[in-house]
């Protein structure tokens, strides 16, 4: 099975500290720059997706020094698509009893190479990855482009980008993101002709709605030692990718893959 990601991808930046900032301080400012960190660089959003399943990945970044870091984080995995805008990053700074984390946006929408590459790309690959972190890369041109490729398209969606995702094989959610849908999930399901539809309840495991079920299906967690659930969500989503070469998805596999996930530590 040949796999492709896209999506909103973005460097995941880990400082941990041994001592507070003075109070005042602001997070990127000049006393933050000036403390002794440890610090820690990780591919997020879609970026950490791809690294999960193994696979390339198309990602718009900017022509600075974090989008450099991430496409060497990424060891030739990524196809960067640079634009003039600066690369998302998400830092977080973790210090003795406290912590933070402040995040640095790209503006831009997808550029008209992201939607080439990924018509491109998606010709040669078996299923479609999109990570949408409702950054402006996720548009409707580039989800149809994805679903008109005719491929299994599996992806995490904003309520906002919902419908854009019509006739996707896999949508997953968190349930904070369902709960502002306003459907339940089988008439989601029958009214965006969707193959399965996940929405995942973190220690309650995951629901599953399948097309022609007569009942929503919930996959319950082994109990595990969480180290951190930051890309959680990512985990699921790369673990339906991993699963999606068979004609059925197997949703008790994509939950034994996330809880493996949040039981390693990441960035500290």
């Amino acid at each position: 099975m040949s796999c492709i990601v896209v999506g909103d991808v973005m460097l995941d930046r880990y400082m941990v500290s041994e001592a507070p900032p003075p109070t005042g301080a602001y997070p990127g400012g000049e006393i933050y720059q000036k403390m002794k960190y440890k610090e820690t660089l990780l591919p997020g959003g879609a970026a950490n997706v791809a690294s999960l399943v193994s696979t390339g990945i198309l990602g718009q970044v900017g022509r600075d020094a974090a989008g450099n870091a991430l496409v060497g984080i990424m060891n030739g995995k990524m196809a960067p698509i640079y634009v003039k805008d600066r690369t998302t990053v998400k830092t977080r700074i973790f210090w003795p009893g406290g912590g933070l984390r402040y995040d640095e946006d790209m503006s831009a929408g997808p550029a008209e190479d992201l939607i080439i590459g990924l018509s491109i790309a998606s010709a040669d690959a078996d299923v479609v990855v999109i990570s949408d972190y409702n950054k402006g890369v996720v548009s409707r041109r580039l989800a149809r482009v994805a679903i008109n490729s005719k491929k299994k398209v599996v992806a995490n969606v904003k309520p906002a980008n919902l419908e854009h995702f019509r006739n996707a094989w896999v949508i997953t959610m968190n349930q904070e993101e369902f709960g502002k849908v306003g459907m339940g999930m089988m008439d989601i399901v029958d009214s965006l002709d969707l193959k399965y539809l996940i929405v995942t309840a973190g220690d309650d495991g995951l629901y599953c709605a399948e097309e022609g079920a007569d009942s929503i299906q919930h996959y319950g967690v082994k109990q595990v030692d969480v180290k951190n659930t930051v890309g959680a969500g990512d985990a699921v989503l790369a673990a339906v990718a991993i699963n999606a070469g068979g004609k059925k998805l197997f949703p008790e596999r994509v939950v034994e893959f996330a809880a493996d996930y949040v039981s390693r530590p990441r960035g500290v």
